[in-house]
């Protein structure tokens, strides 16, 4: 588990009982069930405070929205590919054939 200062400004989260700014960021390199808590240094319990753990949603939604994106554009880019590969196949064979001597004997009867 690694916490760190956020990285993207205006990160804020807003629900209808409250509001607040993203600080900090955590990331876990391994899925499980893990235990958090927060207190004061001096032990106090005042003023509460609400630790509020949930995916960065701008991030996300990037992440969410890119994906097919990139799918689309990767498999376009290999079918360019391919037919660009196949007209210069096409092309090579088509200029051998025009150049060589025809070398089939001609049936001529008669």
């Amino acid at each position: 588990v690694n916490l760190d200062y956020s990285t993207v400004e205006g990160d804020i989260y807003t629900y209808p009982d409250r509001a607040g700014v993203l600080f900090k960021r955590i990331s876990i390199d391994r899925p499980g069930v893990y235990n958090f808590s927060c207190q004061y240094l001096d032990g106090s319990t005042n003023p509460k405070v609400v630790m509020a753990v949930g995916p960065n949603l701008i991030w996300e939604f990037f992440n969410v929205a890119l994906n097919p994106i990139a799918s689309v554009l990767c498999g376009s880019l290999a079918f360019m590919a391919a037919c660009g590969i196949s007209v210069l196949i096409i092309a090579i064979v088509a200029i051998k054939r025009n150049r060589s001597p025809n070398t089939l004997p001609v049936n001529q009867s008669g």
